[in-house]
């Protein structure tokens, strides 16, 4: 299994499957990938699909059998987010880490807390500059520092948007659970 494998099952555990949460700011959601936001991918056709019939393994067992859906989701987490943040070029866990924070906040929000993480100017460009800086940080205190950040993002978005609240403690629970069972290996 590949270092994005073994990210990408850990990403899968908290985004879950089928969603349509009426204050999620992405609406409809399927493995986290949100309609709003990625309205022209591929799954929503697939998922379109499937909606309004009566399923023998129900709505939702059907999407997790349909071959072609999960190869999609796994080439769009691929493509959008491991890729865009170099993950694979940055130290594991970091990357790792990097990789789920762009997942559930943006590459560059992402990205940004990376950088400040490992003390270099945080432009949101992971370039030679940054590739080094992170080869060359302590693990660990990196990991803690990206563990901050990420806090520290949410509190402020949920103080600037109090209708987010209710994801809080989630995101809270995910950034703790990804940081203890990644820095398992540091």
């Amino acid at each position: 299994m590949t270092r994005f494998e073994r990210a990408l099952n850990l990403v899968l555990e908290f985004e879950g499957g089928y969603a349509n949460h009426p204050n999620d700011p992405g609406g409809e959601t399927y493995k986290g990938i949100a309609r709003r936001f990625w309205p022209r991918e591929a799954i929503w056709a697939i998922i379109d699909s499937y909606k309004g019939q009566n399923l023998p393994l129900g709505f939702e067992g059907t999407l997790e059998k349909d071959e072609k859906l999960q190869k999609l989701v796994r080439q769009f987490y691929l493509d959008k987010f491991w890729l865009a943040v170099r993950a694979d070029e940055l130290p594991e866990p970091l990357g790792e880490y990097t990789f789920d924070f762009a997942v559930n906040a943006g590459v560059v929000t992402a990205t940004r807390a990376m950088q400040r993480a490992i003390n270099v100017k945080d432009d949101g460009i992971i370039g030679p500059v940054t590739l080094q800086a992170a080869k060359e940080a302590d693990l660990k205190l990196a990991m803690l520092n990206m563990y901050r950040e990420r806090v520290r993002f949410y509190v402020n978005l949920v103080s600037r948007r109090p209708g987010l609240g209710t994801f809080l403690l989630g995101w809270l629970n995910r950034t703790e659970k990804a940081y203890f069972y990644l820095t398992k290996q540091v």
